[in-house]
């Protein structure tokens, strides 16, 4: 059995040899901010404003409110 990374790997590999890598970048950009707002959601976070995820060492992450 594979693990989540693992299968999301292959997914965006599989991804990667049928369409533009911008239109990659574009859906995981997508999935990535609806799965972490779900999860912020969830803990009880209101996600109608600004959300900074601090990177520590690496690049900080900064979701804007919905438009």
């Amino acid at each position: 059995m594979s693990t989540p990374n693992e299968r999301i790997g292959a997914a965006v590999k599989m991804s990667l040899r049928e369409h533009a890598v911008d239109d990659v970048v574009t859906a995981l950009t997508g999935h990535f901010v609806s799965l972490l707002v779900e999860f912020l959601r969830r803990k009880g976070v209101d996600t109608s404003k600004r959300i900074h995820i601090d990177g520590g060492k690496n690049r900080d992450i900064t979701i804007g409110p919905v438009k």
